[in-house]
């Protein structure tokens, strides 16, 4: 059994996905700890098979599934009901062009628990630049929190995406992504879960969670500002 899947949603993936795939790799954690869900959606060649073999290099556990209904959120409840049936407890959301600091899930397990969010800090990256990582409105809400006790006011803001986390299983329950929404899908999801969670801890700095930066991103262009409930 593993102790995290790391749910990663892909359409039409460039480059970017291997550095992605790179990222957990390296996890201090250990391998045996999480196993990798990636759903293609939308275009299947050639994507598939190039995601395939990049998955195939590293040593890591890997489901890869494919649905030809283009969507974040529809690939997202695709691979939330494949977990569902499996004992793993947490799971934490990963877009493909993002990646994870080594230590991310090692420091996010040591916070863990079963009713509770364990939230990261963040921090922007541009790739093939000289351009050093940035900060976001995540980055300053964890800063501003990491003396503060949990309350839904303070917490708030980090409901608006559900990257950036470790999520327990049971505290996701049967809720889904509305696959209605193209914008906003994160905040509604948050939103639903939020009367399961009774705790969110944050994380040690050094674990962090690398936002890609793409101008041409679909997913970057909504998040210019993120809605908060």
């Amino acid at each position: 059994m593993y102790l995290v899947s790391v749910i990663i949603p892909t359409y039409k993936s460039g480059d970017y996905i291997y550095k992605c795939f790179e990222s957990l790799a390296v996890q201090t954690c250990g391998n045996a700890v999480f196993e990798v869900v990636v759903v293609l959606n939308g275009e299947r060649d050639p994507y598939y098979d190039s995601i395939a073999a990049a998955l195939e290099k590293h040593n890591f556990n890997y489901k890869l599934f494919y649905t030809d209904s283009p969507g974040v959120s529809n690939a997202r409840n695709i691979a939330l009901d494949y977990v569902a049936n499996t004992n793993t407890p947490y799971v934490t959301f990963l877009d493909d062009d993002d990646r994870l600091s080594p230590s991310f899930i090692e420091e996010c397990l040591k916070k863990a628990q079963l009713d509770g969010i364990v939230v990261s800090n963040t921090k922007t990256f541009v790739e093939n630049t000289d351009e050093k990582l940035g900060d976001d409105y995540l980055s300053g809400c964890f800063k501003k929190n990491q003396e503060k006790k949990y309350n839904i006011v303070n917490y708030r803001s980090f409901l608006s995406t559900v990257c950036a986390k470790l999520i327990p299983l049971a505290v996701i329950g049967k809720t889904r992504f509305d696959t209605h929404f193209a914008i906003g899908e994160d905040s509604l999801f948050g939103f639903e879960i939020s009367g399961r969670i009774n705790e969110m801890n944050l994380t040690d700095e050094k674990a962090v969670y690398l936002r890609g930066l793409r101008p041409l991103s679909a997913s970057r262009k909504k998040q210019k500002k993120y809605p908060v409930f």
